[in-house]
């Protein structure tokens, strides 16, 4: 397993073993991701790669479980209550994305902190 952690789509579901991939795009609705590419079909892909779990929403990775408890969490740029609730169906008990006045916090054990795209949690 490497220390590294890739973000990118292709590489992950190219080189990964699919563990789920669920919810087709819907036909009305835009979006910037590539239908062409694996998996592109799908909404929610989870991927195994690298001794990591990847959890992609839009081909974004959202959460990627990175192993013993820790967590890298982000979206993308898209502060939707779509990518807030996969979020936090992923994360472990006593974590939680939450906005207030129009910013994003990550409730934890210990309190409140804020939400840095790409930010990693320890969940020991």
């Amino acid at each position: 397993m490497s220390n590294s952690i890739e973000t990118s789509y292709k590489t992950v579901v190219e080189n990964g073993e699919l563990e789920q991939k669920i919810h087709p795009h819907n036909p009305s609705t835009e979006c910037d991701c590539d239908k062409d590419a694996l998996y592109g079909e799908k909404r929610d892909v989870v991927v195994k790669y690298d001794g990591k779990i990847y959890h992609f929403y839009h081909q974004t990775p959202i959460v990627i479980n990175i192993g013993g408890g820790m967590y890298r969490i982000a979206n993308g740029g898209y502060k939707t209550m779509s990518t807030k609730t996969r979020i936090n169906n992923i994360l472990p008990l006593g974590f939680k994305v939450f906005q207030r006045d129009f910013e994003w916090y990550v409730e934890t054990p210990n309190g409140e902190i804020g939400f840095i795209e790409g930010i990693k949690l320890d969940t020991n």
